[in-house]
């Protein structure tokens, strides 16, 4: 039986109060929370964070002079969360995971991995020191987890081990982000200017969105700024191409160009959309960015009308 809609679900939209209209209340959503089960509430986080979305975008639409009533309902983000599965090309499913992404059983546990991208396999197959994917999991069986993930890492791969609660709060790993909010907020004195003026009829119409993000989250998020209508850029590194499905599934509502960012001949360019752009959106590793100029703090110095966003899967401090 469906649960009813009275369940609550994680007050992540108060994190946003600093920024929200005082008119401007959570935004209501309806339906039943059922479809996403597990000791774990994900769906409780999906619904959460789907409404600090609509509650900001509620909180911009009155900036912007409209009133809007939005909200949404349980259906819609699920169908939004596990959109993949529904998208069908040339009437074929997408592939969600190549066959070696997976948990696999070692000599003392259990390791999760991670080879949807071919340097990724590449890097897993050269770390267990085996030929092909028909050897991968006998080569695991044989090494502990924690041996594992070690050698995959260290070859550029993606493997972790599958740990306790406890194991992983005395990890490292743990331990730096114990204490991390799911997110952090940093107002400035430079506040940006007026909000963008609407260039069409979608909610979010005369903003201006770049994206320099890849993979899922990052791309999951700029496609629904898109939806609403932003006019969303995204910008891929040329060596290291998107999954096909992947990029279709997470490219709706927006355009999207290649540019190795690293390319002194870019740059000026870049810098050029940085200063035509209302929002940033980066989900590369901090270092990398920093390298560049391209770090949050680095983007809210040199353009303060910039509203930045980072996704860090692990921490950013």
């Amino acid at each position: 039986m469906a649960a009813s809609v009275e369940i609550p679900v994680p007050p992540l939209v108060q994190s946003l109060c600093p920024l929200l209209a005082e008119n401007v209340g959570p935004a209501p959503w309806t339906g039943p929370r059922w479809w996403w089960a597990g000791p774990l509430d994900v769906e409780g986080l999906a619904l959460g964070s789907m409404q600090m979305l609509a509650t900001a975008v509620a909180s911009y639409s009155e900036s912007t002079g409209r009133r809007d009533g939005i909200g949404f309902t349980s259906d819609g983000v699920a169908a939004a969360f596990a959109s993949f599965a529904h998208l069908r090309i040339n009437d074929k499913p997408i592939q969600g995971f190549a066959p070696l992404s997976g948990f696999r059983r070692t000599a003392d546990g259990w390791v999760r991995l991670h080879a949807n991208y071919p340097h990724h396999e590449a890097a897993l197959l050269a770390a267990l020191d085996v030929q092909g994917p028909e050897q991968v999991d006998d080569a695991v069986r044989q090494r502990s987890s924690a041996e594992v993930e070690e050698a995959v890492t260290a070859r550029g791969g993606l493997a972790t081990a599958v740990r306790t609660p406890e194991q992983w709060g005395a990890s490292a790993a743990g331990q730096a982000v114990a204490a991390e909010p799911w997110l952090r907020l940093e107002l400035r004195d430079a506040r940006p200017g007026s909000a963008p003026k609407p260039a069409g009829d979608g909610l979010l119409s005369g903003l201006r969105v770049l994206d320099l993000t890849r993979v899922i989250a990052g791309p999951s998020g700029s496609r629904i700024l898109g939806a609403l209508g932003a006019d969303v850029l995204r910008v891929d590194p040329p060596a290291l191409p998107e999954l096909e499905d992947q990029y279709v599934d997470t490219g709706f509502a927006k355009r999207s160009a290649v540019a190795d960012l690293a390319d002194p001949d870019v740059q000026p360019r870049l810098r050029a959309l940085l200063a035509e752009a209302d929002v940033v959106l980066t989900a590369y590793r901090g270092g990398s960015l920093a390298r560049l100029g391209l770090d949050p703090v680095s983007l809210r110095t040199d353009y303060p009308h910039l509203a930045v966003v980072s996704l860090d899967a692990w921490g950013d401090r």
